[in-house]
């Protein structure tokens, strides 16, 4: 007997002794193996555990292994016990396989779940399926329960494909009532005012720009504060400018100390 039928011997007589570490660990490396032939046998074994991590592991092990029905019944299962970030580790590997519907009613369930990074790849999902208002809609939501990302998520999104002015609508979507106080909001309301201020510069409008800037940098946006800072340097302001890159850097800005450099370099 080899090494490897070693180790899954004494694998299988952790799993038969009630181990379902040894469970997973077994069915990962008959999975490694391509030899899927007993997985369904651990798989029935883990859903009559009645433990959370062994369905979800085993969730993914089916997955891995192309048993998309299996992973998907083990998932809801591991949900119901309370492990609902397997729905979603499952909607993605559905979605980089191209299995579009699959991957959307696991985000549902999840999203239903109350994980918000579902609801924000689900938005995402539906704005690359064509459905802007259903992608609108799931944004909102996730805007009303504090998380207003996802409106900046979808907004850069349609600013790269050239609707600026949906791109606007939504990035001021994100500022209205945002709640800078929430570590979860405040990244989402600092980078908005951020984009909104970079589009107003972009249109010629640089004292509504540096408005925003303002509000960004306010709201802890330290891309805000580099963006004011070269906006000084090119009004020639460069004591302003230094003032506001060490503010950045300070904060944590790599950028701002690259920009420090160069100052001293001319």
């Amino acid at each position: 007997m080899g090494e490897h039928d070693a180790a899954e011997a004494l694998y299988q007589q952790a799993v038969d002794g009630g181990s379902t570490r040894a469970l997973l660990r077994l069915a990962w490396s008959k999975e490694r193996a391509e030899d899927t032939s007993t997985l369904d046998g651990l798989a029935s074994k883990a859903a009559t555990s009645g433990d959370p991590r062994a369905l979800a592991g085993m969730a993914l092990i089916q997955q891995n292994a192309g048993n998309h029905d299996g992973a998907h019944s083990l998932a809801q299962q591991a949900a119901a016990l309370g492990d609902t970030h397997t729905l979603v580790r499952l909607a993605l590997m559905q979605d980089d396989m191209g299995h579009r519907e699959q991957a959307e009613a696991l985000y549902r369930q999840a999203a239903d779940a109350g994980i918000m990074r579902a609801l924000i790849d689900l938005t995402l999902l539906r704005e690359r399926a064509g459905d802007r208002d259903g992608a609108d809609a799931l944004a909102r939501r996730a805007a009303k329960k504090g998380d207003s990302r996802v409106l900046v998520d979808l907004a850069v999104v349609r600013e790269r494909t050239g609707d600026h002015e949906a791109a606007e609508q939504l990035y001021r979507q994100a500022t209205e009532g945002g709640d800078t106080h929430s570590k979860s909001n405040a990244g989402g309301v600092a980078w908005a005012l951020t984009r909104l201020a970079l589009m107003r510069e972009r249109a010629g409008d640089r004292d509504g720009s540096r408005r925003l800037y303002r509000r960004a940098a306010d709201a802890g946006g330290n891309h805000a504060l580099v963006q004011m800072a070269l906006m000084s340097e090119d009004d020639g302001d460069l004591d302003k400018a230094e003032r506001v890159y060490r503010k950045a850097a300070a904060r944590g800005s790599n950028r701002a100390l690259v920009r420090l450099a160069l100052m001293k370099n001319v």
